[in-house]
């Protein structure tokens, strides 16, 4: 017996593909602004915020991936990834005078709104 393979489904690149493009951003930032804390030392790497930034840049790399697939719980994972995302940025705001810690929140603080844009279809089914 021959099965048949269907395509993968494919995201259109709209806007409603926003929050794929800022995860993936949020990733990228996340896992440089690691590099750069270890490097600086001292406070900007301690275990805590280390630990923020890494976890943001895991739960971004896994919400893009479902995002791209368009997987049915990209939703859920994107409530998470806002929830993460939040985290990260409030663990670097205490260094704004540190220009990649600042850029690090910033990113983190929009990629948190996309994915909470994301998620809130399925926050209101859930309820």
């Amino acid at each position: 017996m021959e099965t048949r393979r269907s395509a993968p489904r494919r995201v259109q690149w709209t806007e409603p593909s926003r929050p794929l493009i800022e995860c993936l951003r949020c990733r990228e930032v996340c896992e440089d602004t690691v590099t750069h804390a270890l490097r600086v030392g001292g406070p900007a790497a301690e275990d805590e915020r280390i630990g923020a930034l890494l976890d943001c840049a895991d739960v971004c790399r896994t919400t893009a991936t479902f995002i791209r697939r368009a997987s049915p719980l990209a939703g859920r994972t994107a409530g998470i990834a806002a929830d993460l995302c939040e985290r990260a940025a409030e663990a670097c705001a205490p260094f704004a005078g540190d220009a990649a810690l600042a850029a690090c929140a910033e990113t983190s603080r929009r990629c948190a709104a996309w994915c909470r844009r994301l998620a809130a279809p399925n926050t209101e089914r859930a309820a």
